[in-house]
């Protein structure tokens, strides 16, 4: 199948720190729980990729997962 549409969104993950917003990202691209995962120390992101060939033929939709910091000094990309 060919793409002829390319469908891409950026979703931010933001929230106090120790909270889970890592394990929540890893999550929603398909990987598994981890109790193990070290504090986030940079803003990260990793890319999803689907298709929905019923509603959408021919597309692709791509959602890029941002993990922000929760240290208080970082609470100002919040509100951006």
């Amino acid at each position: 199948m060919e793409v002829k549409e390319k469908y891409m969104i950026n979703a931010i993950i933001i929230g106090s720190s120790n909270v889970g917003k890592t394990s929540l990202m890893n999550r929603l691209i398909g990987k598994p729980f981890n109790d193990g995962t070290a504090p986030t120390l940079h803003a990260d992101f990793k890319i999803c990729e689907f298709k929905n060939e019923k509603k959408l033929p021919n597309s692709l939709i791509q959602i890029k997962y941002w993990d922000t910091l929760g240290q208080e000094v970082y609470r100002s990309l919040w509100s951006n």
